[in-house]
């Protein structure tokens, strides 16, 4: 019997871990991909307002974890100092050729946006953080790309996670960099976990409950096993150990199924793991709620995860939860399709929470072009110097706040990136989540000839909002900039503008070529999150160009910033 073509795209994978060179695991990811490009759903499939159904649950159990101290990570770092990684696939929610036709959209001569920039009131004031993170060529980081770079901050301390490593630094600072590293592993010494390559990976650190959580998913091992794992530590302090959780994530998706792009959340009760589901084109996305309470405890408990229903359209992204609000919000964008889709849970501290509705709102849902870069033709005449800018989805977690039992209503924000005439533009997103309807919707960019992506958003509970997000300005000779912007609650949508400048690029990416889709691979992630010791403080990082002597190569920035 013929394998199917995730079996295929599995089988070749698990070679690909055992080959050595740059060149080679990007020939074979790209020849794996193609397999899968023909079957992959377009987004003619998206249905608006289709009647609410309540999703399938099922249910499992995990049993009491792992405790991997720093010890134990640096012992398997040093007894297997490389374990070969593979490049991660990046699958849009459609069709390859109709992925790349849409990237390649290039402005008219002349043509700039329409809106005109606000000059902002109170734009976020960068603070002394200010300092290079990984990097492509890092030893721990093994040449891996895109880095699908994530951070978070804690008391302390500031992780910051890519695709094949992990690192933790201190709030402290010598000058604009931390004082010093309090962890720095790669993924696999992290995890205890050496089968396969980890990538996809994210971190959040809990406001509440002081705790660290990590995510980060592995290649299957076999048609019946795909493992996700998650970590969560001791306590606030990075280097006193994490509980290490391994769920088979073939367990909610069913054999065969690739399970891609986990993100998490979390509320007052409950972890929250998202996914998408490849069949081998998508077939829909599916959340596990994972009750807290037994995880930050160290012990086996009981979960559930949800499939088919309301929650077949697009990328779902969990949000954070700041309060003790009445229930969670899951929203997910359908890429072409013109709404977001809000689905509500409650009772999420249960073994199975409840659903409670859905609700799609009316939206422009745009696939976003690719960003051009200084110094070379317009996309549509040379699309493999362009920079990915994915395919509109909801990048990253959302914020959450508000009990309407106290007079607050429940608002979430979330934030990604859509098209304005032929540019890629992020718009933020404030929704009323007890009436689903939209109160605001921000674009920003850099200038009217820019290319904005790859956003991440945080709100605090007074509704102040912080974005970071990619900014390249072939027009006016601007590589990759790492910029950011936030409003308070009341202020115009032109107040976040332009935002600040927190570091540019000297250089055009001409390295990190994704011989599937056709151009550079940027980063599917970046991350700004608040400060638990004061909310009107961020953490943040996002992808800049490596400078010196590998100036082809992606970099990451670290920063925080303050408003008011």
């Amino acid at each position: 019997m013929k394998k199917n073509p995730i079996e295929r795209t599995e089988k070749i994978l698990s070679v690909m871990k055992h080959r050595e060179g740059r060149r080679t695991r990007l020939f074979l990811r790209a020849a794996v991909l193609g397999m899968l490009a023909p079957f992959v759903l377009t987004t003619a499939a998206w249905a608006q307002n289709a009647p609410a159904q309540e999703p399938e649950q099922g249910g499992g159990q995990v049993e009491k974890p792992t405790l991997r101290t720093l010890e134990d990570m640096q012992a398997l770092e040093a007894a297997r100092p490389a374990v070969p990684v593979v490049m991660p696939p990046d699958l849009p929610t459609m069709d390859f050729q109709q992925y790349r036709d849409l990237k390649e959209a290039a402005p008219a001569p002349g043509e700039m946006k329409p809106e005109s920039l606000g000059l902002p009131a109170a734009p976020p004031i960068l603070g002394p953080l200010h300092c290079v993170g990984l990097g492509e060529a890092d030893p721990v980081v093994q040449g891996f790309f895109p880095p699908d770079t994530h951070g978070a901050v804690g008391r302390n301390d500031f992780g910051q996670i890519v695709n094949s490593a992990i690192k933790f630094y201190s709030k402290a600072l010598t000058g604009n960099c931390p004082a010093s590293v309090r962890l720095n592993q790669s993924l696999f010494s992290f995890f205890g976990y050496t089968n396969q390559a980890l990538f996809d990976p994210r971190i959040l650190y809990d406001l509440t409950y002081n705790r660290w959580v990590v995510s980060a998913e592995a290649f299957a091992e076999s048609a019946a096993v795909q493992r996700q794992f998650i970590a969560v530590s001791r306590d606030s302090d990075p280097t006193h150990g994490f509980f290490i959780y391994s769920f088979n994530a073939r367990d909610w998706v069913g054999n065969g199924v690739f399970w891609d792009y986990p993100q998490i959340g979390y509320d007052e009760d409950a972890v929250i793991l998202t996914g998408n589901k490849f069949n081998p084109g998508y077939i829909g996305s599916t959340p596990v709620f994972l009750p807290k309470h037994r995880m930050y405890a160290g012990l086996g408990f009981s979960y559930c995860w949800f499939n088919n229903g309301s929650l077949n359209v697009g990328t779902l992204t969990p949000p954070i939860v700041l309060d003790q609000g009445p229930y969670t919000t899951i929203a997910s964008v359908a890429p072409g399709g013109n709404f977001i889709r809000v689905t509500k849970w409650t009772n999420t501290a249960h073994a199975c929470p409840s659903w409670i509705a859905t609700n799609d709102i009316a939206v422009t849902t745009n696939v976003p072009p690719a960003a051009q870069q200084p110094g070379f033709p317009a996309c549509a005449t040379d699309l493999a110097h362009c920079l990915d800018t994915i395919d509109g989805r909801f990048q990253s977690q959302g914020t959450q706040n508000g009990s309407p039992v106290f007079g607050a209503p429940v608002k979430f924000w979330q934030v990604r990136t859509d098209r304005i005439s032929s540019f890629p533009v992020p718009h933020t997103y404030r929704v009323n989540a007890d009436a689903l309807t939209m109160e605001e919707n921000c674009s920003f960019f850099l200038s009217a000839t820019s290319h904005d992506f790859n956003p991440s958003i945080v709100a605090n509970g007074a509704g102040t909002l912080f974005v970071t997000w990619s900014a390249t300005d072939p027009s006016a000779g601007l590589n990759a900039q790492v910029r950011l912007g936030g409003k308070l609650l009341a202020d115009a949508c032109g107040t976040i503008g332009a935002g600040v400048l927190a570091q540019g690029s000297a250089n055009p990416l001409t390295g990190d070529f994704d011989a599937d889709k056709g151009f550079r691979r940027w980063g599917d992630t970046s991350a700004i999150t608040l400060d638990p010791l004061d909310t009107n403080k961020v953490y943040g990082v996002n992808e800049k160009v490596q400078t010196g002597a590998n100036p082809t190569r992606w970099k990451s920035l670290l920063f925080n910033a303050h408003n008011p």
